[in-house]
């Protein structure tokens, strides 16, 4: 007899939850420039992560030579 798969029932925000997200960080106002590139470099954290469909571990190891004009995401 074989053992049954068992299989992860996945979640996944609503598309109001991104969009809260997604406002509130093109809304956010900053004071300094460094506050200004965090809020830009979490905006495409998100965005990478809304619109590709890349892993939470695989963004992480996304390095610097990796980005260019394009951007292809391979697998799953």
């Amino acid at each position: 007899m074989f053992a049954r798969e068992v299989r992860k029932k996945i979640e996944a925000l609503e598309d109001a939850d991104v969009n809260k997200m997604f406002k509130y960080l093109k809304d956010l106002e900053t004071d300094t420039n460094r506050q200004e590139v965090i809020r830009l470099r979490n905006l495409v954290i998100l965005q990478l992560l809304v619109y590709t469909g890349v892993r939470v571990g695989e963004l992480v190891n996304i390095k610097i030579d990796d980005i260019g004009e394009q951007m292809q995401i391979i697998g799953k």
